[in-house]
């Protein structure tokens, strides 16, 4: 995550652009699916050519099956590069609006039925949108 907010804090963005990206992570295979989407849609931000994922164990390669399937995975996205394969975008692009929040009181309150509301963030700005809307 560090590295990814880097990349922007020194406007790095444009040493990714039209660069070959694959993706490999290593888990429990719980949830793979959203690491890869938000990977991807990291790399369609930097205007990355997005070419596949694979999720891999460690003991993954303890396996021959497995191993060959990294083996075609690696090999698959060689050859993207290789032949400079067109890719398709999966996520619209980020887009910013500059705007104002305005806090008002609200027309109706909410009945919580005697539950607490909880609000955690790490926006210490009081002047940014997230604490107004807070």
């Amino acid at each position: 995550m560090r590295f990814i907010e880097l990349i922007s804090e020194r406007g790095m963005e444009d040493a990714f652009e039209n660069k070959y990206a694959a993706v490999m992570t290593t888990s429990i295979h719980f949830y793979d699916h959203t690491a890869h989407n938000y990977m991807r849609a990291v790399c369609e931000d930097l205007n990355m050519k997005y070419v596949d994922a694979i999720s891999l164990d460690i003991i993954d390669m303890m396996e021959e099956e497995r191993r060959r399937e990294m083996t075609v995975f690696a090999e698959s996205f060689f050859k993207a590069i290789r032949e400079q394969s067109a890719t398709s975008r999966l996520f619209a692009p980020l887009t910013f609006r500059d705007f104002a929040h305005q806090p008002t009181e609200p027309k109706t309150r909410i009945d919580t039925r005697d539950k607490k509301v909880l609000v955690l963030t790490d926006a210490y700005d009081s002047n940014t949108n997230l604490r107004k809307m807070i």
